[in-house]
């Protein structure tokens, strides 16, 4: 019984930290789009809609050299914001 619970509170940890993960890109994505000029907004939007994977790969690499510090950087925050709500 004790092997089960250990065994969904990893499943459920697993989610969350995937949701958190999916959460921290969008939020990435999201500043970026906010700092964009119009027409730069409408070209990202066109590639993230009917783009291949390369295409999106590559505008990223344009927008957002240190895509990963940023990742991180939101990531961080997330962690943080989550554990200020637990300590509520």
């Amino acid at each position: 019984m004790q092997g089960d619970t250990l065994n969904n509170i990893t499943k459920k940890q697993q989610e969350l930290a995937k949701r958190m993960m999916d959460l921290a890109v969008s939020r990435v994505f999201e500043t970026l789009h906010a700092n964009l000029h119009k027409d730069e907004k409408i070209k990202m939007e066109e590639v993230f809609e009917s783009g291949s994977d390369k295409d999106k790969e590559k505008f990223v690499k344009k927008y957002i050299p240190d895509f990963e510090g940023a990742y991180k950087k939101e990531l961080e925050k997330l962690g943080q914001k989550l554990g200020q709500e637990i300590q509520q």
